[in-house]
C-alpha cells in the first residue's frame, strides 16, 4: 500500500500541472473517490485535494469549504495548504485574497519560492502594502535578510513606478487590478495549473507558470473572446478600459509612451 503522502501526490499527478480542463465526469468522479479514500490516513490532504478538484470544476464554494476545513484540521499551520489556497484564489480571479494567504504561508514557512510568488503577484497587482508588510516580517524573523530584503526593495521600486505610470495616464488602480484578476479568471476557467507536493515537506518548485508558447492560436482567440465577453459585464469605467487596452498592450510594454 502506498504511503498517504505518495498517494496524494499520485492523485495530483492525475489532475495535471497544466492543460485544458477537459476531464470527463467519470474521471473527475474517480479523482474525488480517490481523494476521499485518503481521509482515514491523511484527512488534511484529502480535503486539500477535494478543494483542488473544486477549483478544476470552477466551483469556488466547494473549493473554499474544503480548503478551510483542511486549514482548520491543520490548526492553520500548514503552509502548503495556504499556498494552494492562494493559488486557487488567484485562478478564481481573487488576486488580493491570494496575496493574504501567501503572506500567511510565508509567516509559517519563509521559503524563497513563496517570497517569489508574493513579489510576483504584488508587482502584477501593484500592491505596495503587502510588500511593506513582508519587509517588516522578514526583518522581524531575521531570516535570509541579505537575500530577501534587496528583492523586496527592488519590487517596491517597480510597483511604485507602475503606480506612478497608472496615475499619469489617468487610470484607477482598482480598475487595473480588476482587469488583471479578470484575465486570470478567464484563463484559468479553461486551463488548469497547480502546485504539487513531494514527500512530507513544502515543495512548490513544480508550480508551473503559463507562458504564451503553451497556448495555441485557437486557444488565444478563444480566451480573447471570453475576456471581451466578461469585461463587458465587469463594473470597470469605460474610460479606464480604453486606456488600459491601449497602454498595456504588447506594443506599449517597453516604451510606455504617454505623450
Amino acid at each position: 500500500m502506498l504511503a498517504p503522502k505518495k498517494r496524494a501526490h499520485e492523485i495530483l499527478d492525475q489532475i495535471g500541472v497544466f492543460g485544458r480542463k477537459n476531464a470527463s465526469e467519470f474521471t473527475i468522479h474517480r479523482w474525488k473517490t480517490q481523494a476521499k479514500s485518503l481521509a482515514e490516513s491523511d484527512i488534511v490532504d484529502s480535503k486539500r485535494i477535494l478543494a483542488i478538484i473544486g477549483v478544476y470544476e470552477n466551483n469556488f464554494e466547494i473549493a473554499k469549504k474544503n480548503f478551510e476545513q483542511a486549514l482548520a484540521l491543520s490548526n492553520y499551520e500548514n503552509s502548503l495548504v495556504l499556498c494552494d489556497y492562494a493559488q486557487a484564489l488567484l485562478m478564481l480571479g481573487k488576486g488580493e485574497d491570494a496575496l493574504s494567504y501567501l503572506v500567511k504561508a510565508f509567516n509559517i514557512e519563509p521559503s524563497a519560492k513563496t517570497l517569489d510568488r508574493i513579489l510576483t503577484l504584488s508587482n502584477s497587482l501593484i500592491y505596495p502594502d503587502v510588500l511593506n508588510e513582508i519587509r517588516t516580517l522578514v526583518t522581524k524573523l531575521n531570516i535570509n535578510t541579505d537575500l530577501y530584503l534587496p528583492l523586496i526593495e527592488e519590487t517596491i521600486l517597480k510597483v511604485n513606478e507602475n503606480i506612478e505610470f497608472i496615475e499619469q495616464i489617468g487610470v484607477s488602480v482598482s480598475s487595473y487590478r480588476s482587469m488583471i484578476n479578470l484575465s486570470d479568471l478567464v484563463l484559468y476557467s479553461k486551463f488548469y495549473t497547480q502546485t504539487k507536493i513531494a514527500a512530507c515537506k513544502l515543495d512548490d518548485m513544480i508550480n508551473t507558470i503559463i507562458y504564451p508558447e503553451h497556448l495555441t492560436a485557437d486557444d488565444i482567440s478563444e480566451l480573447n473572446d471570453d475576456f471581451v465577453e466578461n469585461v463587458i459585464k465587469a463594473e470597470i469605467p469605460l474610460d479606464d478600459l480604453l486606456k488600459i487596452s491601449i497602454y498595456f498592450s504588447f506594443d506599449h510594454q517597453e516604451s510606455r509612451d504617454v505623450a
